[in-house]
């Protein structure tokens, strides 16, 4: 393999809500990779529905992706990005338009991928 070749992983999540384990587990991906890409993933009807069944106040993307990036700030190898869902049902059903939808967020293609589940 080259020397000069990069290992770019992906971490996915809804991070609803961001927690510990969510930053522990981060932080032992980003150890194997040069790059890891953290994707907030969301779709605002689902957070509701998420948010509504735990009988919490919805926690929407744009302040998970806040949380995260302050909790990592320290991890110069990741890159944070946010990717709506729209209406594409739960990871890992219809695992090809995920694909679809991460390539066109990144613009990178993946030798690892990590899941919050």
């Amino acid at each position: 393999m080259d020397k000069n070749y990069k290992k770019i992983g992906l971490f996915i999540g809804k991070f609803l809500p961001p927690h510990i384990g969510h930053i522990a587990q981060i932080k032992k991906c980003a150890s194997e990779c040069d790059t890891l890409y953290v994707i907030v993933a969301d779709s605002k009807k689902r957070t509701r529905e998420i948010c509504k069944n735990a009988n919490i106040k919805p926690i929407y993307a744009k302040k998970r992706l806040k949380i995260l990036k302050k909790a990592l700030k320290s991890i110069k190898n990741i890159k944070f990005k946010f990717m709506s869902q729209g209406m594409l049902e739960s990871f890992p059903d219809k695992l090809d338009d995920w694909k679809k939808l991460l390539k066109k967020t990144t613009k990178n293609k993946f030798d690892f991928w990590f899941v919050d589940n």
